[in-house]
């Protein structure tokens, strides 16, 4: 990225940014000036003045003063101006000039001591030196060096504002302020997952969070830390260890932190003007997040609405066309249907976090929606995939599932089919093969097409005849789910009961009782092979059809 102009900017003052007490003791004024302690702090930033000759001055101070004085409120009483130095160093002052003679002859030795060991610089003033002769030209310095600063801060904030409102790019804000501030500037983004990586000449890249590594990804998850669960708009700076730190501002969206904006360097800790375009960065780059999460709750819904609807057949061909053109849908040309599951109920809470996550894993047009506790996911074929990349997309999703803790996570996926009885046809096939589902003990993909006899079930009708067999054949055992579970997993071991006891998970004895029960509930021999197809069959077409189990006493 090129220099940013700064043409309209008045001239940097020499020596502009931060103006030191070392600077100060080298104007002409302070020539015969002498530094009689605390060396160690000449690097003090200065940025105002005040003359001190009364005991009670702290109230009146801001920090950054450079403090003139005759000594005249500690004559007499050197364990006062003991106290007053430390008092100083606590509320920030930058250093403090004596004019000695008339109050005091000489800075007592304690002084010095105490503002050697606090970094305090005491400068002797010479006799001939009146105050008005640094404070006039320090003032000027100063004055002018607020000027060049304001507009540096204004011009800045102009700078960060068209990325930030006009291109809404994330990216370009975080280029802007490393440019700036001369420095690398990273941006974590909690709402996408996302590290924007900004070099100091302005240079920008995305990266998916998972993606970023090595020192970096330590000194993320560092602040990280740091930050903890909440958080306000306030710059801080963390330590990274190594003499490096950050400077790093939270993101925070109706109170909730999002992320933040670091500025990651050894050396110096940033000046004033970087933490400026810091906090305002932060501010713009806040509200782009708000606007991302605005757009993704949106679109959650209609994706949410579109998905019932078009299951549930509650639109006209048109509106469907419609609605899920919104979405970048285009039902003419070939869709699939995927169901993603588990073996276990999700709160709520869970389940909105996981569709989320869904969603914004696919990079193709798609809907998520809710179907009870599975998710319902229809998605634009690739045609220039052998198989529309449903494969890929159905590793994705289980990817994701996995990463959400799901236990024994399935993904089921119909055939490719085009238009909008296609796409429901693609749902019902879907569910067929989750249905199937139950041979993974493991979880996985289950795809229709390459499923077995459940293709060849699925085209059986739903017929009165179908349901009498289904009641017929499984009798009393249809309304208890325990001994309907127990049967399901032992006609799917094969008749072996100790794989069977395993997977239900039932003791031996516990797993003889239940089939027990059942031969008797059904008045058959479980141990006949040609019992099993029967039941076998009955449990397939149960599910297939979703058949309930009528209440106790219908017929």
């Amino acid at each position: 990225m090129s220099d940013v102009a700064e043409a309209h900017i008045p001239n940097r003052p020499a020596g502009a940014g931060a103006l030191t007490v070392g600077d100060v003791l080298s104007m002409p004024a302070m020539d015969q000036a002498e530094l009689v302690a605390g060396r160690g702090g000449i690097g003090r930033c200065v940025t105002g003045v005040n003359i001190v000759e009364v005991p009670d001055v702290s109230r009146w101070l801001r920090g950054g003063e450079l403090l003139f004085t005759a000594g005249y409120a500690w004559r007499g009483d050197q364990a006062a101006l003991v106290d007053a130095l430390r008092d100083f160093d606590r509320l920030g002052v930058s250093a403090m000039a004596f004019k000695l003679g008339r109050y005091l002859e000489a800075v007592p030795g304690e002084a010095r001591a105490v503002a050697d060991d606090l970094g305090l610089p005491i400068i002797r003033l010479p006799a001939a030196v009146a105050y008005m002769d640094v404070i006039d030209p320090l003032n000027d310095q100063l004055g002018a060096r607020r000027l060049w600063m304001f507009e540096r801060l204004r011009d800045t904030e102009q700078q960060l504002l068209a990325p930030g409102l006009d291109e809404q790019s994330v990216e370009r804000v975080a280029g802007v302020l490393a440019h700036r501030i001369g420095r690398p500037v990273h941006v974590l983004d909690l709402v996408d997952d996302l590290v924007v990586q900004a070099a100091a000449d302005g240079s920008a890249r995305t990266v998916p969070l998972d993606q970023v590594d090595g020192r970096l990804a330590e000194d993320l998850a560092s602040i990280r830390r740091a930050m903890g669960p909440s958080a306000e708009r306030l710059l801080s700076t963390h330590d990274l260890g190594g003499g490096r730190s950050g400077l790093y501002a939270p993101l925070v969206v109706s109170h909730q932190p999002r992320g933040f904006v670091v500025a990651i360097g050894s050396g110096p800790p940033p000046d004033d003007f970087a933490r400026f375009g810091l906090a305002h960065a932060s501010e713009l780059i806040s509200f782009l997040l708000l606007k991302r999460i605005a757009r993704l709750e949106g679109r959650g819904e209609a994706m949410s609405y579109l998905v019932r609807s078009l299951l549930a057949d509650a639109l006209t061909d048109e509106d469907a066309v419609e609605r899920a053109l919104s979405l970048g849908l285009r039902l003419a040309r070939p869709c699939v249907a995927l169901v993603v599951g588990s073996s276990a109920n999700q709160d709520a809470d869970r389940l909105d976090a996981l569709r989320t996550d869904l969603s914004r894993s696919l990079a193709v047009p798609h809907a998520v929606g809710p179907d009870g506790d599975r998710t319902a996911v229809l998605v634009q074929a690739a045609e220039e995939a052998g198989d529309g990349g449903v494969g890929e997309v159905a590793e994705r999703l289980l990817q994701t599932a996995r990463r959400h803790r799901l236990p024994r996570p399935v993904v089921a996926a119909g055939s490719v089919r085009a238009g909008l009885d296609g796409i429901r046809r693609s749902w019902s096939e879907a569910l067929i093969a989750y249905q199937a589902s139950g041979r993974l003990p493991a979880g996985g993909v289950v795809r229709f097409e390459n499923l077995g006899v459940e293709r060849l079930l699925s085209q059986i009708p739903l017929t009165p005849v179908t349901s009498q067999y289904v009641r017929a054949t499984l009798g009393a055992v249809e309304t208890d789910a325990e001994l309907m579970r127990t049967l399901q997993i032992y006609l799917e071991s094969g008749g072996r009961k100790l794989e069977a006891a395993k997977r239900l998970p039932l003791h031996r004895s516990s797993l003889d009782y239940r089939l027990d029960k059942i031969s008797r509930l059904l008045g058959v021999d479980l141990e006949a092979p040609e019992r099993h197809l029967e039941l076998w069959l009955a449990i397939r077409l149960r599910q297939i059809h979703a058949l309930v189990a009528p209440p106790p006493g219908d017929p």
